[in-house]
């Protein structure tokens, strides 16, 4: 029985829980798939090895790498530029080395539509932020001025759009919803499109909203942002189902640990088949851009479901 405590909302089952398992995504030969917007400082593939591949879409990058350098560039704004005070630098350092996913992506979305990563780093370092927000209240207000106060050459009215964006996104709309609903759902039999909820709220709707802030900051079109925000929210997901499959994988069922998780639901096998599928289907929304500049994108979606930590 669902738990009561849930909103009714949850009860509404997610269409993409009957379609059948989506295979790698196609790309015809459409005039929009020539999406091809302003030069980026991603034409200059900042010394990253690409080649084709024959049997993939988009051209292969060297992702650990890609990760690497974005990662780099984000601590480096974050801290040798003091972009965080001294006091609240340490509950901002990542939870892997190196690891910088939401900065990433949201770089990575505006270099797609033709945005420079320097005018979206300040978006990109709040994302940072606010995925520490649950150690350190004080970011969530340090973030924003930093978001109003550094973003340098981007329009007030794409500016305050995605403030607004990537502040909902840990709120009563976001990251503290799903916890509550979280929370409430503990002992209770949750069903899939319950959990998904939940998940979408608690973990996806931040990397969500890093996604739609590179495509704001970056100048892309209404188009661009709704199909980004379908990659972004599937992404998200997708994240939260690896999460917890390695949790899974490296403890023992804790006393008292009665909290709903994908394994649990459907079997560690199931789990993964069901990233697998949210990956295929966030990819198939990269087909309307152009494949070297969504090759980032589609890696780093590839990338979150294959990862061991």
């Amino acid at each position: 029985m669902a738990s009561a405590l849930m909103t009714s909302s949850m009860n509404t089952p997610l269409h993409h829980h009957s379609k059948t398992p989506l295979g790698k995504p196609k790309v015809a030969p459409n005039p929009k798939a020539s999406h091809v917007p302003k030069s980026s400082s991603l034409d200059q593939a900042e010394n990253l090895t690409i080649k084709s591949n024959n049997n993939n879409p988009f051209p292969e990058i060297q992702i650990d790498e890609y990760m690497t350098l974005k990662a780099k560039k984000i601590n480096k704004a974050l801290f040798e530029g003091a972009a965080v005070p001294l006091i609240l630098q340490y509950p901002t350092l990542p939870n892997h080395e190196g690891e910088r996913v939401h900065g990433t992506l949201c770089i990575a979305s505006c270099e797609l539509v033709g945005g420079n990563e320097s005018s979206v780093m300040p978006l990109a370092c709040a994302a940072e932020m606010l995925v520490t927000l649950a150690l350190n209240r004080a970011l969530l207000c340090y973030a924003v001025e930093h978001m109003a106060t550094k973003t340098k050459n981007v329009s007030p009215d794409r500016l305050v759009r995605a403030i607004g964006e990537i502040s909902s996104a840990v709120g009563t709309r976001g990251v503290l919803a799903g916890r509550i609903m979280e929370i409430n759902s503990k002992g209770k039999d949750v069903s899939l499109s319950e959990l998904d909820f939940i998940q979408r709220l608690r973990c996806g709707k931040l990397i969500e909203a890093s996604v739609v802030c590179g495509v704001l900051i970056g100048g892309g079109s209404e188009e661009d942002i709704e199909k980004l925000r379908k990659y972004g929210k599937c992404v998200g997901l997708a994240y939260q189902v690896w999460d917890d499959i390695l949790d899974n994988m490296k403890k023992k069922k804790e006393a008292g640990d009665d909290k709903a998780t994908y394994p649990k639901l459907m079997g560690v096998a199931g789990a993964k088949r069901y990233a697998k599928e949210l990956v295929a289907e966030a990819n198939q929304e990269l087909a309307y851009f152009d494949s070297a500049r969504a090759a980032p994108l589609y890696h780093l979606a590839d990338f979150l479901v294959s990862r061991h930590k």
